[in-house]
């Protein structure tokens, strides 16, 4: 719903007031992201005989924010005589977030004799976050810098996943090999997800960083 990238960049010799990168989000209503897919090969009609049938490595995602940010505060003063870098993210969720992904990997057939079939190395996964946040910030030569974060998510957050994996033959198998190996599912549904980043070097005087979470 709300996708915001911010960057703040300064460079300067004697920094004496605030730098201050601000992102204020929030989100109502609903969000809802779908993914269907199939990928096959092969048909109910088709026969084969001393060949190889393979679905591999092949991938379907779906993913729903309510709120999600990228800031980036860089900030560098050689003397640093005052001021105070300041990088505030704050995200309010009240949607319905969800995310739903309905895959099918399938070798489908009426007859594989003498044939090698692989289902391998696919996956399918879902991601509905409520609020998600990247904050990162690089100071040099300042005596104190904040990073601040604050989340509520008040929203029902789910993410589901349905998948099929296999090989269906209507006849003739003998002599067949098959291999279903190294395939995934996965769906994660977050309230909230921060990280918080804070790089001070060259700080001058006795104050302090800080990162909350």
């Amino acid at each position: 719903m709300n996708d915001a990238s911010n960057t703040l960049s300064v460079d300067a010799v004697d920094l004496s007031g605030d730098v201050v990168l601000n992102s204020w989000q929030h989100s109502t209503g609903k969000v809802f992201a779908n993914a269907d897919s199939s990928m096959s090969v092969g048909n109910s009609d088709a026969y084969v005989q001393n060949a190889r049938l393979d679905v591999r490595s092949n991938s379907a995602a779906s993913e729903a924010n309510g709120n999600r940010a990228l800031n980036a505060l860089s900030v560098s003063s050689v003397t640093g005589s005052g001021g105070r870098p300041l990088l505030d993210n704050r995200q309010s969720n009240a949607a319905v977030v969800d995310a739903v992904t309905n895959a099918a990997f399938i070798v489908d057939g009426s007859g594989a004799m003498q044939s090698a079939i692989g289902i391998e190395g696919n996956s399918a996964s879902s991601i509905a976050r409520g609020n998600a946040a990247l904050n990162r910030a690089v100071v040099d030569g300042m005596s104190t810098a904040l990073v601040r974060n604050a989340q509520v998510n008040r929203g029902p957050v789910s993410a589901t996943v349905n998948g099929l994996f296999g090989a269906a033959m209507a006849s003739d198998v003998s002599g067949a090999m098959g291999s279903v190996s190294g395939n995934g599912l996965a769906a994660t549904a977050t309230g909230n997800q921060a990280v918080n980043m804070l790089t001070a070097t060259g700080s001058f005087g006795s104050g302090s960083s800080e990162a909350p979470r």
